[in-house]
């Protein structure tokens, strides 16, 4: 006999927005709001981030994909289906829209800064489970856009200090429980990190000659150029003033070193 979702009442919608606020961290946030999903819908469902000028990024699901890969879902051939949906969301109205192609359904939340906040499901929605999805949906985009500006340089959009210590906190954690488990038999250990710092050759001379106006130009150009040359994995941090630091996961030094070089030499044939 097949399930069927329960209907949602006003208690259920509450309920949710409490447990969705009892995250204190983006991870903690996505993996709860799509575990939440499936529960009501009895699905596995996928929560995608999608910046218009760019590939949709998978950032969690309820089978595991988010934790193997942090790539685009355009280089990821089995989300095909995905991409046409999402696509097709692409009207940029207010609200939630949903969309359904054969057996599955996708909605979206976008907001000004040209952002939308996807969920797809493997399956197709009721209109009763859209209530909750919507509501849902909409409370982790809020959520979403608080806790991403407490982490964002306002300027450059760039992840900002207060991110990179929490995150390096984090790796420093992770590293020393992979140390504990070696010792005791286990063979898993956390992925490498490769730490690199990007300053800004001659940025005084740019503010005394033009200005903090042509500055702070020079800043966004250079930090528009970071985020598109590292992969969605890595992170780009604004550490201060025209200083920048770049965590590249999964890669030692000597491939750290190959890839700041590259990136050294594309800025440099840059005009501004």
């Amino acid at each position: 006999m097949e399930k069927k979702a329960p209907r949602t009442t006003v208690n259920e919608v509450l309920s949710l927005f409490t447990q969705l606020s009892a995250c204190s961290t983006l991870p903690s946030l996505q993996k709860r709001c799509v575990e939440l999903l499936k529960e009501r819908c009895l699905c596995h469902v996928r929560l995608y981030h999608w910046h218009m000028d760019r590939d949709p990024e998978l950032v969690a699901d309820t089978d595991g994909n988010a934790e193997k890969t942090a790539k685009p879902i355009g280089s990821l051939p089995r989300f095909s289906v995905d991409l046409m949906l999402i696509k097709r969301l692409t009207d940029y109205q207010a609200g939630v829209q949903w969309q359904h192609t054969g057996n599955r359904s996708a909605c979206a939340v976008s907001s000004r800064s040209r952002f939308a906040t996807i969920l797809v499901f493997d399956a197709t929605v009721t209109p009763g489970g859209k209530q909750v999805c919507s509501a849902l949906l909409s409370m982790y985009s809020n959520m979403f856009h608080l806790m991403q500006y407490g982490q964002t340089d306002s300027l450059t959009g760039l992840l900002n200090l207060q991110a990179y210590e929490e995150k390096v906190a984090a790796l420093y954690h992770g590293a020393l429980g992979s140390r504990n488990r070696r010792r005791s038999g286990d063979e898993s250990s956390a992925k490498d990190a490769c730490f690199a710092i990007i300053d800004i050759d001659h940025f005084k001379a740019i503010n005394d000659r033009w200005g903090h106006l042509y500055g702070d130009e020079v800043l966004v150009y250079v930090a528009h150029m970071l985020r598109d040359f590292f992969r969605a994995e890595d992170m780009v941090f604004r550490y201060g003033g025209e200083e920048f630091v770049v965590i590249l996961i999964s890669a030692n030094l000597r491939h750290g070193k190959r890839v700041m070089e590259r990136l050294r030499k594309q800025v440099a044939e840059k005009e501004l």
